[in-house]
């Protein structure tokens, strides 16, 4: 993996991005750090625990959009997934800089259009995912490259999105307009979170497939040495592709 955008100076003045998180077992974690290290500010609004969605992105630069146990489709459970889909809606037409991140991919996806769909079989693990075209998100990723995937639903390409990477099976990272990203995949994860995954959905991972979990931790002792770098790569390209930030050669 080479390095893709190096972050230019960051203004003091600079306003933060947003981050909504759905679900306690989803927080930022990585990437939360890497903002932190690279000097970019952020606010966290927990949406899950009661906090309002903002009617408009006006006292941010970004928005990145976490993933969470419930579907795009339980509108009427989780009420907050309408007004983030109608949010949503206006972003693309302003070319707000977003990214979503599986559940947050497909709210993204349903905004723009697509159709989100249960999946006959879930996609959970570390799996490999192939490039599709050029495209600055993934400046400095080889293809294929390791993901860390959780999701039992995935959505249909936006209509005029460009499809950014892919597996047979489903698509994986789109572009809608110039600025808005969805990944199906987790680049946030980190050892402690992919076991709170792993313990919290045991049980229907040996139902489905004996020996799954220990499959999981065992590829996330191999994989996750690595995926720290590979989520501030990520984050990076969106800061600079999106220009919220400045990069640098």
């Amino acid at each position: 993996m080479q390095r893709g955008y190096l972050l230019g100076a960051i203004g003091t003045m600079m306003r933060p991005v947003a981050i909504i998180q759905h679900d306690r077992l989803d927080p930022p974690s990585t990437i939360g750090r890497h903002l932190n290290a690279v000097g970019c500010p952020w606010q966290l609004i927990d949406v899950g625990s009661g906090a309002p969605v903002p009617e408009t992105m006006q006292a941010f630069s970004a928005l990145i959009l976490m993933g969470g146990d419930m579907h795009v489709h339980q509108e009427a459970q989780f009420p907050f997934l309408r007004l983030e889909r109608v949010l949503l809606t206006r972003l693309l037409a302003e070319q707000f800089p977003v990214l979503g991140i599986c559940l947050g991919a497909q709210l993204l996806a349903a905004a723009a259009g697509a159709r989100v769909y249960q999946r006959s079989y879930p996609e959970i693990g570390w799996i490999e995912v192939e490039t599709q075209a050029h495209d600055p998100l993934l400046i400095g990723i080889d293809s294929p490259f390791i993901t860390m995937q959780w999701h039992d639903y995935s959505f249909e390409l936006p209509p005029g999105a460009v499809r950014v990477a892919a597996r047979d099976d489903g698509e994986q990272v789109f572009r809608a307009g110039s600025c808005s990203w969805g990944v199906q995949f987790h680049p946030e994860v980190d050892p402690e979170l992919a076991e709170k995954w792993v313990r919290s959905d045991e049980a229907r991972l040996r139902d489905l497939m004996p020996g799954w979990p220990d499959e999981i931790r065992a590829h996330t002792q191999v994989h996750v040495r690595d995926y720290a770098s590979f989520c501030g790569l990520l984050i990076d390209n969106f800061l600079v592709a999106s220009g919220v930030m400045a990069g640098s050669s």
